[in-house]
């Protein structure tokens, strides 16, 4: 059409239908979202109102009933130690595996705001993300997954906001649902873990970031995918990074897991009201990066694990990773109650200053009374995780584990002592050189 030829009045007629061809559209693009809206709406009310999904809501909102009633801040047990055994690392802490997931394991549902709610009321500080990405949905993107020891997925798809995660979207600014279940666990943990309502606000939070699976670089080497991968993360983290211990109290900076020693010979009380970020993945690709340090994972993590052993996930040997300083360790259950008795001296050397996190080798299974008493009170673990939907782990809420406390101080025997302060000794007067000043001779 020549618009040069075109009267006035057909060009505002024209004018008009392109602006009602808009209208149309923002219409029906408005209509698509809210039915994708309406539609993810429904989908959580049906499954909420499924006899499953109240079956598996009562079980754990009892469990966090029970477990929640004499639960005390840590103070008091700090407390009972001596002041050079006041260390980080020599308390266990009561831990959650699958943070987000309702369960039951198999065939269970993600409900992150209840589950996150109940492991906290629970007493859980340590909160393990299981984190992996799903090979079918056409991006490498991390996301919170349930697997059992084969890989498969045991979540109901239904219980997710989404089959595919992406980057968070703020729920400050968007009406649509959050797309990433990292971000939605993070922001629960932040809202809830430090809130006054709970008796033990003040106790630090772990935040374990388990990796199954990184994305790989490509064959010519390009990394990529991985830091993206990785940067999805961070970006999830987002609503935690303010509890950060970066750079608090005593020590200096912890970022990069450069002071992996001091985090854990530090009082234990320098780190009331923050997250420490532990990380079994090697982070170390963006070292040399000009990544900001809000994207940059590796800036985020302040611990290392990697194992021993046996491999969990994506855990790196410690023989074979030289970015470690060995500052945690991640290993099966079953490496470590056969261990060796002639080894035993030296194991429990090594988590007297190495941070010691134990998970069974089948994520399904039930870690029994007799192995997580071994494993704390003769090779020093410090931490071994439940799933907060399980009754077989009432045993954790007895007097002599977790009942009262979130932080338990590790059996005499296995605590890491603090070295006094040198103090100098009193110079004798006859090496005053007197600032080397000659002295007049007395006749």
């Amino acid at each position: 059409m020549d618009m040069k030829k075109m009267t006035p009045l057909q060009i505002t007629g024209l004018a008009l239908a392109i602006l009602f061809i808009l209208a149309a559209l923002i219409f029906l693009l408005y209509q698509t979202i809210a039915l994708m809206i309406q539609g993810f709406n429904f989908d959580i009310q049906s499954y909420k109102n499924s006899p499953d999904y109240q079956s598996a809501l009562k079980i754990v909102s009892d469990l966090a009933d029970t477990r929640a009633g004499p639960r005390r801040a840590m103070d008091t047990q700090v407390a009972s130690v001596p002041e050079n055994q006041n260390c980080f690392v020599n308390f266990e802490v009561l831990s959650c595996r699958f943070t987000g997931y309702l369960g039951p394991f198999q065939d269970g549902f993600f409900d992150i705001q209840t589950s996150v709610t109940a492991a906290l009321r629970s007493g859980c500080r340590c909160l393990v993300l299981e984190i992996d990405y799903l090979d079918d949905c056409g991006t490498v993107f991390p996301q919170l997954v349930v697997r059992d020891v084969q890989g498969k997925s045991q979540a109901r798809g239904a219980s997710l906001n989404q089959a595919c995660d992406s980057l968070p979207i703020d729920p400050n600014t968007s009406t649509l649902p959050t797309k990433s279940t990292i971000f939605d666990a993070a922001t629960v943990i932040a809202n809830t873990a430090f809130a006054w309502n709970l008796p033990n606000y003040t106790d630090p939070v772990i935040i374990v970031l388990y990796f199954l699976r990184t994305p790989p670089a490509n064959l010519a080497g390009d990394n990529t995918q991985l830091l993206d991968f990785y940067k999805g993360v961070a970006q999830g983290l987002k609503p935690l990074l303010k509890h950060s211990i970066d750079n608090i109290g005593p020590g200096g900076i912890f970022a990069r897991q450069a002071q992996e020693l001091t985090l854990l010979t530090n009082d234990i009380r320098d780190y009331k009201g923050h997250c420490l970020f532990f990380c079994n993945a090697d982070t170390s690709v963006f070292r040399g990066t000009n990544t900001p340090t809000n994207l940059d994972l590796d800036y985020i993590v302040n611990l290392r694990l990697v194992y021993n052993q046996a491999q969990l996930g994506a855990t790196t040997n410690v023989l074979g990773n030289p970015n470690s300083s060995k500052g945690g360790i991640l290993d099966t259950v079953e490496s470590y109650k056969t261990i060796d008795p002639q080894q035993i001296a030296t194991t429990q050397k090594s988590t007297r200053l190495t941070w010691t996190m134990n998970m069974a080798a089948d994520p399904a299974l039930i870690v029994p009374n007799t192995d997580v008493n071994y494993l704390f009170n003769t090779i020093g673990t410090h931490c071994l995780p439940i799933q907060i939907w399980a009754p077989d782990y009432g045993y954790m809420f007895t007097d002599s584990l977790f009942k009262s406390y979130s932080y338990m101080a590790k059996p005499k025997g296995l605590r890491y002592t603090r070295p006094e302060p040198a103090t100098g000794t009193t110079q004798s007067p006859a090496a005053n050189a007197k600032g080397g000043a000659l002295q007049q001779p007395t006749v």
